[in-house]
């Protein structure tokens, strides 16, 4: 014979309520997260914008270093003219950007830390 477990309505509610509040505050978390991460986006583009036509490095987040001149950006990505041809990299992964460092005459430094 089966066992029925009677579960008290106070119990359940109980429950059911915290489990509401629980996932109210994850939404919260969340919006406020969102709100953030589009506030840095639009951060990082106007700065990128300071970088336009000049000999840039950028760096991203999987540790990847692109090298050349910053054509465009836009709130999608930097689109950049280098040796191997013209590249886009999504904004949302880029961390650092940098002038290509010179030397006393004018031309790119052969080592860069």
């Amino acid at each position: 014979m089966g066992y029925f477990v009677s579960v008290s309505p106070l119990l359940l509610l109980a429950v059911v309520i915290i489990f509401a509040q629980r996932t109210q505050r994850q939404m919260i978390i969340r919006s406020i997260l969102k709100k953030k991460a589009k506030e840095d986006k639009a951060a990082m583009v106007a700065l990128a914008k300071n970088f336009i036509g000049k000999d840039c490095m950028v760096y991203t987040l999987d540790c990847g270093v692109y090298t050349g001149i910053i054509k465009e950006v836009t709130d999608g990505g930097i689109l950049l003219e280098g040796k191997k041809g013209t590249e886009v990299i999504n904004i949302d992964y880029v961390k650092r950007l940098r002038e290509y460092p010179r030397n006393k005459k004018g031309k790119r430094k052969s080592i860069v830390v």
